[in-house]
């Protein structure tokens, strides 16, 4: 974590990547697994590769944080649900 030398991108770039893609997202009448790949591609446009297949590996890791955090979401949203079945 403290070696610096294979970072891809500053944490408060990345930050703002994951802002951007959940505030478009957001917007949008449906979410699905589909339009998160094309929407990052889009937010991902001005990026400039410091290594080779670096915004490859970026793409991958902010489709993993989104769909993560848009899973955490439902799963909540499901207990909320069962626990009102038990009551």
């Amino acid at each position: 974590a403290n070696d610096k030398s294979d970072d891809i991108i500053r944490a408060s770039v990345l930050y703002d990547y994951i802002c951007r893609t959940l505030d478009r997202l957001m917007g949008e009448d449906a979410i699905s697994t589909e339009n998160i790949r094309p929407l990052l591609d889009d937010i991902l446009s001005d990026y400039e590769e410091p290594m080779a297949g670096a915004k490859k590996r970026l793409l991958r890791g902010l489709e993993i944080i989104v769909i993560a955090y848009y899973a955490s979401l439902t799963k909540n949203r499901a207990d909320t649900l069962f626990d009102g079945l038990c009551k």
